[in-house]
């Protein structure tokens, strides 16, 4: 990409910090690519909005599907420590969001599996509020990043990960906490207006799995011989070969996948409440004249 006259818009230190961050490849990674039915999902999310007074994504119930999953399967739920893989005792994510000021900020939201998406939302909006207040982004690094040396830079980062990422030891003088990526980064590419995209593992966060939210298209299909439309999610995921067994893959997988397709689960139910006096999380059921098919856009 570039600017006015030709020149770069990267700085400097954002080359610097890529260079110390990644070498040339040596090893491959497993990426993959899920496209998911969120018609239901859309009416679900719009009747927890309406019922919890926070604005729930499909952000937060992927976040909560890709949690159940990495339960599911816990050979995915570890890190490497010493050349022996260690699993995690919980199930943590982080997620790259945008800040008040329009900044990334990365949040990692603790066992997030016991949460629901609308305490995922909560979570993610009160660590948004401290990011601001810390003043702290992803370009953060890049701070120390403009001063350094490349090679000195790189094994800095390296000590990061193994202390931070590979023993889960945290430096909190330093500002450094235990294990700050969790297994998994969650990013919404589709929120910049990309269909899809494959975020490589950044080496230094010890996360092996990274799951990006693609574009949301309603596509024409056939439902009890009518034409109607569906909405569907694209997602990516790029996947540590280390971690990748293929039945809990499988197993990853089946739960993500149902859990978004299906996510009155979520609420004990099989499907939407009938009767409007009926209450469950979201506290507010969704007027049941609304079609599942066509209904216009819903949130992301």
């Amino acid at each position: 990409m570039t600017g006015s006259g030709g020149r770069s818009c990267v700085s400097p230190s954002q080359h610097k910090l890529a260079l110390a961050s990644w070498r040339a490849p040596r090893t491959g990674h497993l990426y993959g690519k899920l496209v998911v039915d969120v018609s239901e999902a859309a009416r679900y999310l719009e009747w927890l909005s309406h019922g919890s007074g926070e604005t729930i994504t499909l952000v937060h119930l992927v976040g909560k599907a890709v949690a159940l999953a990495l339960a599911a399967a816990p050979g995915l739920n570890g890190t490497v420590r010493l050349w022996w893989f260690r699993q995690r005792p919980t199930v943590d994510a982080s997620f790259v969001v945008p800040g008040e000021q329009g900044q990334l900020v990365r949040i990692k939201v603790d066992r997030i599996d016991t949460l629901t998406p609308v305490e995922i939302a909560e979570t993610l909006a009160a660590g948004v509020r401290q990011a601001d207040r810390d003043g702290r982004s992803l370009s953060t690094p890049l701070r120390a990043a403009r001063w350094l040396p490349t090679p000195i830079l790189r094994r800095g980062l390296w000590l990061k990960g193994v202390i931070q990422g590979a023993f889960g030891l945290g430096l909190p003088l330093r500002g450094l906490r235990a294990d700050p990526f969790g297994s998994c980064i969650i990013t919404d590419v589709g929120a910049y207006g990309l269909d899809e995209a494959y975020v490589p593992p950044v080496p230094w966060a010890h996360a092996p799995l990274a799951i990006q939210l693609g574009a949301v298209r309603d596509v024409p299909a056939v439902n009890e011989g009518r034409l109607v439309l569906r909405r569907e999610l694209t997602l990516t995921a790029t996947l540590d070969p280390r971690f990748a067994a293929s039945e809990e893959s499988l197993s990853f997988v089946r739960v993500l996948r149902g859990v978004l397709e299906q996510p009155w689960q979520l609420e004990g139910r099989p499907g939407p409440p009938i009767q409007l006096g009926e209450r469950g999380v979201g506290r507010l059921p969704l007027d049941d004249g609304v079609a599942l098919e066509g209904s216009g856009p819903g949130p992301r």
